[in-house]
């Protein structure tokens, strides 16, 4: 670490002293890390934005300023998050951080029903209250939810009510803009108040705006800090720029903000790219691997629609409005008799009238599988390559939508077809739990991605074909042939 100034110093020798890392060793805090940690704890302006690269480590350092901030002045501190789960992410660091010196630990305000070793085991308080002198003078640390879920008009009227003179709000970018502005009116009974904006590079909301407000004092830790402050590796860094398309590297590295036109105001971003689709289409390989059959069962006007895939290859096989759901069964057999696809690799949108497919196709001696994309993802771990972490769904449309990416994007060779293109409206982003979810259909529509009579059937489709499967490593395809059964327990 280069020479620190006086202040720096100060600030390096107060955190060491007295809290510990995850391995109970002092800790020691970097350039921009010690920036964070004075921009809270000393207030150095009434409005702030810290935007960082992945994995940098922020958390810890903004628990560590509020509580020394609410034991040494009798000041509100809430924490704000998407979610209230989210906001607790911070509570719990501040609280494991009580217990490791004598200064805060001895102004912690214990309740009359409460345990310090449950506290201090568990981590489990929305709200923690410090004596900050001997006349009685508090701090206080506690979380809110924005409920950020919440679409209606009344989003966010949970914040109304509450009021301090500082906010932190955790993922900043996650929180929409009408939810923001509630949470503003919390510092309006305090001529002197802070607000700090904890931020990534998704979306182009408030948060975005922030960014380009000279009123904001900004602090902005890419890659190439990391690297300067020993938390992340050069080599590591260009490896993941190998592995990740060059918005998402932007994104999680450089914090850089995807162009305007790939991400509207509440986050959403395409999930697949014309780029992609091209590159995928003009792929010329020999199919290879066992035959997998999708198939999303229409409802209204809209089109029944079959894929099949192989290892390293996939076609839209057919697309047809019969409504009679036993010549849909029947249709469905023959393509699995003329295919020969076996039995469990067919899998049928499961969702309403799709059941009774599932149900006829049973009864005819053809066990496929019935699908239902809004239970809980498979079980199986999905590892982003771009930052080396098991990234969790929101529910199982969004695992296999990204199965799919992930096969695309290595590799997978689609046979031309203007349908394709159906995958251009799908969106993705991060929900307020960090799991990755799919834009919902009706959503879709309100956005005007989809007109009222339009589905994105041959997506939906494609994408069941991935279900119980695990990622092909098409390297692997292209050098033996194939690669090893997705079900050795069934012996295929």
């Amino acid at each position: 670490m280069t020479k620190l100034n006086e202040q720096d110093q100060q600030a390096f020798d107060i955190v060491r002293k007295l809290f510990k890392n995850d391995y109970a060793k002092p800790f020691e805090m970097t350039e921009g890390q010690i920036s964070l940690f004075r921009a809270i704890y000393e207030k150095q302006s009434p409005r702030n934005i810290f935007e960082c690269y992945t994995q940098y480590g922020k958390s810890d350092v903004v628990s560590m300023a509020v509580l020394l901030r609410a034991t040494t002045f009798p000041e509100r501190w809430p924490i704000l998050g998407g979610t209230k789960d989210k906001a607790g992410i911070i509570m719990n660091k501040v609280i494991k951080h009580i217990f490791e010196n004598d200064y805060t630990l001895g102004k912690f305000e214990i309740g009359p029903e409460e345990s310090m070793e449950f506290i201090k085991r568990h981590r489990s308080k929305d709200k923690i209250s410090f004596k900050v002198d001997g006349s009685g003078n508090m701090g206080e640390v506690f979380i809110l939810s924005a409920d950020a879920r919440r679409k209606g008009e009344d989003a966010g009227d949970i914040l109304i009510g509450h009021g301090a003179p500082n906010l932190i709000q955790d993922d900043s970018a996650l929180i929409p803009d009408a939810i923001h502005g509630k949470a503003m009116r919390m510092l309006g009974g305090h001529t002197e108040n802070f607000l700090l904006k904890i931020t990534n590079s998704f979306g182009r909301n408030h948060a975005f705006r922030s960014l380009n407000d000279p009123k904001y004092k900004k602090i902005i830790i890419n890659w190439e800090q990391g690297v300067k402050e020993g938390r992340i590796t050069e080599d590591f860094v260009e490896e993941m720029r190998g592995e990740v398309d060059p918005i998402m590297f932007g994104i999680l590295y450089e914090c850089v903000h995807p162009p305007e036109d790939m991400i509207d105001d509440a986050g959403w971003m395409p999930l697949f790219t014309e780029e992609m689709l091209e590159q995928a289409q003009q792929r010329k390989v020999e199919a290879k691997g066992f035959k997998r059959l999708g198939g999303d069962i229409a409802e209204g006007v809209n089109y029944n629609a079959f894929v099949l895939r192989f290892d390293n290859f996939a076609k839209i096989h057919s697309k047809n409005r019969e409504r009679d759901l036993m010549k849909t069964a029947d249709n469905i057999a023959e393509i699995h008799r003329g295919e020969k696809i076996k039995s469990q690799n067919i899998f049928i949108d499961a969702i309403s009238i799709g059941s009774g497919v599932v149900s006829r196709l049973h009864q005819m001696d053809i066990p496929a599988t019935g699908v239902r994309v809004g239970e809980k993802p498979m079980e199986q771990k999905v590892i982003n390559p771009g930052v080396q972490e098991v990234l969790e769904f929101s529910n199982l449309r969004a695992q296999l939508y990204w199965l799919a990416r992930n096969w695309v994007k290595q590799g997978g060779a689609l046979e031309p077809d203007k349908d394709w293109s159906q995958l251009l409206k799908i969106r993705y982003k991060e929900d307020q739990s960090k799991k990755i979810k799919i834009m919902p259909k009706d959503e879709m529509r309100r956005n005007g991605l989809l007109l009222p009579s339009e589905s994105t059937d041959v997506p939906d489709a494609f994408v069941l074909t991935f279900f119980k499967g695990k990622e092909v490593d098409l390297s692997k395809v292209k050098a033996t042939g194939s690669i090893k059964p997705y079900y050795p327990e069934l012996g295929i």
